[in-house]
């Protein structure tokens, strides 16, 4: 089973149990016969168990057939990568997912609740300049969930890359 630099040693662990049984391309289309949504959807079974999810590259789509999202999701449904975009096809948003984890005892438990998994993730963020005439980051989040406790810290950016503003916050979640 194909594993991501993104998943710790226990995650591994924990699902390597997990056997791939079904793969299947699913397309819902607007009335204009244009895609929508192109996702893959995959069944696992388990000790008796199935669970399924979406995995690899998810495609969402504006009507005007411009693409709005693309996602790379892992083996188990964890997104890895996600970029947004406006409707003229400019990135506005880029998330990247740097660390998958999960404190789940057994894979009923990783299955059944949301609470046992950790993440590391940075979040990009683009808007256009006036005075540049060009697109330029002008945020990143660096969000850290583990045991349900979010750690963010956010850094606002200059036309030219120089920070700004540094903020952080932390909450349960």
């Amino acid at each position: 089973m194909l594993m991501y630099s993104q998943h710790t040693q226990r995650f591994k662990n924990l699902t390597k149990v997990l056997e791939k049984t079904e793969v299947k391309t699913d397309t819902i289309f607007y009335s204009n016969d244009k895609p929508k949504f192109i996702t893959v959807r995959t069944k696992f079974e388990y000790d008796g168990g199935i669970v399924k999810t979406n995995i690899g590259t998810t495609h969402v789509f504006y009507r005007n057939g411009r693409i709005a999202r693309i996602t790379q999701i892992d083996e188990f449904g964890n997104y890895l990568n996600e970029k947004l975009f406006d409707r003229k096809g400019n990135l506005t948003e880029e998330r990247i997912t740097t660390e998958i984890d999960n404190r789940a005892e057994n894979i009923e438990d990783y299955l059944e609740s949301e609470s046992f998994g950790d993440f590391k993730k940075t979040i990009n963020y683009y808007k256009f300049s006036r005075k540049t005439k060009s697109w330029y980051k002008y945020k990143e989040e660096f969000l850290n969930l583990i045991n349900r406790k979010f750690e963010e810290t956010q850094k606002v950016l200059n036309e030219n890359g120089q920070i700004i503003e540094i903020k952080t916050k932390s909450y349960a979640e």
